[in-house]
């Protein structure tokens, strides 16, 4: 594989400017957004382009020496010029991540020079227990760690970012409003009082910014296995960083991740985050997103992302459920066929 090409997504499109998109419905408003930016860039034309699958509020376009970016329609334009600015920031602070130049054409898009790799990151190329594991938890801990240095409370806000804390404080009345009980009452524990512990322990403890979506495909490795770039900073967040380590519990072994969380808390001197407590910072975090998308003016559009908002609670109850389940319990579960006795 050449260095820098998307081959992994078998769903990627390759295309010259004039061909429609052919991954479906999905694709009906990328192939006008593509049609405009080529209309705008002379230089792109007939060029190969792939479509490496679609955001929930961006399209993303590849081309051979550059990505390109634009939102999906005018109410992402606010997170895709936070998300330009985030880039640069963090660029001009030396992480590895690529610069962005905004275009002043319409519709709005910025590109960035494609980073070289050799590969994305997954877990399954890297044996367990060996050096080079343990040298990627190390590289993945430092970024997380190095990103929060670069963006400080002020900068946050400058950005655009605010933390949850305050909505924190009022997550057990989130929590019992009817729609959010409903999503909750699944668990067989009072999440409402555990999430309400969970906010006063947070009280007063540094909220920090991270990339919240540190998957596969968000972490780029050379020829030498070392990770060596990060991508894709739509989903960024101010607030607990153990939210960040619930995606890579979600995407890698419990194990791999325990190994990155030992290595951040190295970093900063504390007590290193865990499967069960990365559940609940997250499932805090998105009860506030949902309840928030709630106060939306409704629209078609709202009611999906409510609908795929109230599908991923329902998931993170149950994950919270099985991380407060002992090894002995979960064994028993599994041999009695879902019952712990």
């Amino acid at each position: 594989m050449k260095s820098g090409e998307y081959n992994n997504n078998k769903n990627a499109v390759r295309h010259g400017p004039s061909q429609a998109f052919s991954n479906g419905s999905k694709a009906t408003g990328a192939n006008a957004v593509f049609e405009a930016i080529v209309a705008t860039r002379s230089d792109l034309s007939g060029q190969p382009c792939v479509m490496p699958g679609q955001g929930l509020s961006s399209f993303v376009f590849l081309f051979t020496d550059e990505v390109i970016k634009a939102p999906r329609d005018g109410q992402d334009e606010k997170a895709f010029l936070r998300e330009y600015r985030v880039l640069n920031h963090l660029h001009q602070a030396g992480l590895p991540v690529p610069a962005a130049l905004m275009s002043n054409d319409k519709p709005a898009f910025f590109s960035q020079e494609r980073m070289a790799y050799h590969r994305h990151f997954f877990a399954a190329n890297v044996a367990p227990n060996t050096p080079a594991e343990d040298t990627a938890a190390a590289d993945i801990a430092e970024f997380l760690f190095k990103t929060h240095q670069a963006v400080t409370p002020a900068d946050a806000r400058r950005l655009g970012y605010h933390d949850q804390s305050g909505a924190l404080g009022m997550i057990k009345e989130l929590a019992q409003q009817s729609s959010i009980a409903r999503i909750l009452a699944i668990s067989d524990h009072d999440l409402a009082d555990e999430l309400a512990d969970y906010a006063r322990s947070r009280k007063g403890q540094a909220q920090r910014f991270f990339h919240s979506d540190l998957n596969p495909s968000n972490m780029l490795v050379d020829e030498n296995s070392r990770i060596c770039g990060f991508i894709d900073f739509g989903r960024c967040h101010y607030g607990d960083i153990a939210v960040s380590f619930h995606t890579l519990y979600h995407h890698y072994t419990h194990a791999f991740v325990d190994k990155i969380a030992d290595h951040y808390g190295a970093l900063t001197g504390e007590k290193p985050i865990r499967h069960e407590s990365a559940v609940r910072a997250r499932l805090a975090s998105d009860i506030i997103g949902y309840a928030q998308l709630l106060n939306e003016p409704s629209s078609p559009e709202q009611s999906e992302k409510v609908k795929s908002y109230e599908g991923w609670l329902n998931h993170l109850v149950d994950e919270y459920d099985m991380a407060r389940i002992s090894p002995v319990q979960k064994m028993s579960m599994q041999h009695f066929g879902g019952a712990a006795f």
